[in-house]
């Protein structure tokens, strides 16, 4: 472990988890270099620890920068720099604290990938960005389909007659909003909104892909 030493005084600046593990071990002693240290020195040397950490989420690292930030005054650059990332990187890690509550679980717990969430930031109405979580959640969607999802969203929202604009004169016509995804029976487009679910356990999994995989189906036709 790494220690600060002031005034006879020690401090742990990195290994505290392997200080515990060793306590709850029972040992008396344990390695440990001394230094002096600034305080902005054992800050960067905690935070580049915790970075380095397996299984860090991106919410976790965002919080490491944000800890630099808030109470060391770091700007963003100085933060890549000294930690050893890209700006955009950090940026984008800061920039996930500032989602909405459940999208940033949705990233901690790996449900989705921080792409992803960047996508769904850009949807302003809660009840809409919960919807396309939960699709995001379910059908494990790529930052590329997610952003078609979100495109089509506003193309569809500037098409609707219910939120203004135009001078107060509806369009002509107007675009309903569609999202598809494949039938994994049929192969043929489906609308999200009515797409079913089959829970089954794996020997009737395996007996459904065999009846697909005889022919039952046909390409884009829907089973009489």
């Amino acid at each position: 472990i790494t220690v600060d030493e002031t005034d006879g005084r020690y401090e742990i600046v990195i290994g505290h988890r392997r200080f515990l593990a060793a306590k709850k071990l029972g040992w008396t002693e344990i390695r440990a270099e001394v230094g002096h240290f600034t305080i902005i020195e054992k800050a960067l040397m905690r935070a580049t620890e915790n970075l380095q950490r397996e299984n860090l989420s991106p919410i976790e690292e965002g919080y490491v920068y944000l800890g630099l930030q808030e109470k060391h005054g770091f700007s963003l650059r100085d933060i890549a720099d000294r930690v050893g990332k890209s700006f955009v990187t950090v940026k984008n890690r800061l920039d996930l604290l500032n989602m909405d509550d459940e999208v940033q679980k949705a990233v901690q717990f790996k449900k989705i990938p921080p792409a992803v969430a960047a996508e769904l930031s850009k949807i302003d109405d809660q009840k809409d960005l919960y919807r396309y979580l939960t699709l995001a959640i379910d059908n494990g969607v790529t930052a590329r389909m997610m952003a078609q999802w979100v495109d089509d969203r506003r193309k569809g929202l500037a098409f609707n007659p219910n939120r203004g604009g135009g001078g107060g004169q509806k369009p002509e016509t107007t675009r309903e909003q569609k999202v598809f995804t494949m039938c994994e029976f049929c192969q043929g487009p489906v609308e999200y909104k009515d797409v079913s679910h089959l829970t089954a356990c794996p020997r009737c999994n395996d007996l459904l892909v065999g009846v697909v995989n005889q022919g039952y189906f046909k390409e884009g036709e829907k089973p009489q």
